[in-house]
């Protein structure tokens, strides 16, 4: 159970900003759970909607959307080194209002788009909606605090996820945080990721947007792909949002689609009452076994699966498929089917994760137990780690409109 508020050290990190007046008095504390006792494997796993954001000032995603399809690379390929700006969030930074309102924008336009015009969100009973980042950031947590090891506060390591319950009482939503969803990639820690993606998948087709109130058109190109599923962890029913790289290409319709992208769609965006979001039908939704993980290595270099391990179980991704390079060129492409049992160090990772998942059903509990606790009015509260410690709530003394998810959208659960 979750510890009673208790006066801690004082913490600093950018994190706190925003949180209650003292950060020495959190609303309660989380420390390492007692394991649930029910088996804890992805059950009943649904994909129930997916976007891409389009590139334009005006907040604005395709549903169902297109992805990256992937194109097998001519090898040696030498790339640069990633450089510019990074967005770490697609939805922080392109939706302020709500980070979390796409998801729920996409599940209900996706399932009138398929047909299923009977579908309810609300019998779906949910009881935890996140992004698969706060699921790897928990499930770090985790394993830190089962290691033993002392612990100190660490900016590497330290975290905040913002919470809000729903009106039903029982849905928690935890909402990804960044103090800077947009970064400049740091010279120093750089590697070839987002080249290695740009080479190895087709462009984006792009859409040529009617402007509301101007007879005026703009072509915008999309960027990120997401894709909202459904499944059951232990008791807890979740909704997990996360990014997809490539897919795999079908080369009936694919090799269509590449060659056809001289001809650009022509779309008017709808929008909804009280929402600044506006999206626009397009696109299909893609099955599940085409979903692929994109990473990048050096020959000399081990896979980290550990990290790896846990971000593809948590969205179910199928593929992974590493680009292995010496100083950015690139010899080869390893392929790694996720259910197989390809080497010695990925079979102890998914034993160190099927571990950590019983520890992770119970924090969720807490963390839900928590905000029950401290949330019923809706009010906006905040998860923070140190890096050491227990995990702690907060309520949020200044919140900022991407707290307040629209009314209808909280009603629908």
């Amino acid at each position: 159970m979750a510890s009673p508020p208790k006066a801690t050290a004082k913490i600093t990190s950018k994190l706190l900003s925003g949180l209650g007046a003292s950060t020495a008095h959190p609303l309660a504390s989380i420390p390492l759970p007692d394991p649930v006792d029910a088996g804890c494997e992805i059950r009943d796993y649904e994909v129930l909607g997916s976007y891409n954001w389009l590139d334009s000032q005006a907040p604005t995603i395709i549903i169902p959307g297109q992805p990256r399809i992937w194109q097998e690379p001519s090898l040696p390929l030498q790339l640069s080194l990633d450089r510019g700006y990074t967005l770490l969030d697609q939805n922080a930074w392109r939706s302020r209002d709500s980070p979390l309102e796409p998801l729920f924008r996409a599940i209900a336009v996706t399932q009138q788009s398929i047909g299923n015009t009977s579908f309810s969100l609300s019998e779906q009973r949910i009881d935890v909606v996140t992004d698969r980042n706060n699921l790897r950031k928990l499930s770090v947590m985790i394993r830190s605090m089962r290691s033993n090891e002392n612990l100190t506060p660490s900016k590497s390591k330290e975290f905040r996820v913002d919470a809000q319950l729903a009106p039903n009482g029982r849905t928690l939503l935890l909402t990804r945080y960044s103090d800077q969803p947009r970064q400049m990639i740091n010279q120093g820690d750089t590697g070839y990721g987002t080249s290695f993606e740009r080479a190895t998948t087709n462009d984006y087709t792009p859409i040529l947007v009617q402007n509301h109130e101007k007879s005026e058109r703009t072509n915008f190109c999309p960027t990120s792909y997401h894709r909202i599923v459904k499944y059951s962890l232990a008791d807890l029913n979740l909704l997990v949002r996360y990014e997809v790289d490539a897919v795999q290409p079908v080369q009936s319709l694919d090799n269509l689609s590449v060659s056809g992208q001289e001809s650009v769609e022509q779309k008017r965006p709808e929008i909804q009452p009280h929402s600044t979001l506006r999206h626009i039908v397009s696109g299909s939704l893609i099955s599940q076994d085409r979903i692929i993980e994109l990473k990048t290595g050096t020959s000399n270099s081990k896979l980290k699966w550990n990290k790896i391990r846990p971000q593809m179980y948590f969205s179910q991704t199928p593929i992974l498929k590493v680009g292995i390079h010496q100083k950015g060129k690139f010899s080869k492409v390893e392929v790694h089917e996720i259910d197989e049992s390809y080497n010695g160090r990925a079979v102890e990772s998914i034993q160190d994760l099927t571990d950590n998942l019983r520890f992770l059903v119970s924090a969720l509990e807490q963390m839900r137990h928590a905000c029950q606790q401290h949330g019923r009015s809706g009010k906006p509260l905040a998860f923070f780690w140190s890096g050491a410690g227990p995990l702690q709530l907060y309520e949020v003394g200044h919140p900022k409109r991407s707290h307040n998810l629209p009314k209808d959208i909280l009603e629908s659960l």
